[in-house]
């Protein structure tokens, strides 16, 4: 029950959809204008885009119906020296970065040299 004046005859049960025109302050902070039953419909959510701050310092970009999440690369160098390949919100809230996935060439004790994910393998030793 919306609040409404049912648009039916007096004293029949209501049966039509309240098509009152309404602005509305969600508590996402967007307004929704539109009829009255789509806003109290069972499945209403708001798909405007999310504006909310992540602890991270990004902005989500989701909907705001969605979860938050930072999906941006997160570009941190990893001790190898090549920038972590996962995203922002999984690094973040679990502070460990991914494998490295940068693809180095190794020599091998046999003299070939092959193409493998780095993973962390690279020597950083500077001398």
């Amino acid at each position: 029950d919306c609040g409404h004046v049912c648009e039916g005859k007096c004293g029949d049960p209501c049966t039509t959809k309240c098509s009152v025109k309404m602005k509305e302050l969600l508590s996402c902070g967007h307004f929704f204008h539109g009829k009255c039953f789509i806003r109290y419909s069972y499945d209403f959510k708001c798909r405007k885009k999310c504006q909310k701050l992540l602890n991270c310092g990004h902005t989500c970009s989701k909907q705001c119906c969605e979860d938050c999440a930072c999906e941006q690369k997160c570009n941190v160098i990893l001790s190898c020296g090549h920038k972590c390949s996962g995203n922002c919100s999984s690094c973040y809230k679990t502070r460990i970065h991914p494998l490295c996935k940068f693809n180095i060439k190794l020599n091998r004790y046999c003299g070939h040299t092959v193409s493998t994910p780095c993973q962390g393998l690279i020597d950083t030793c500077n001398m």
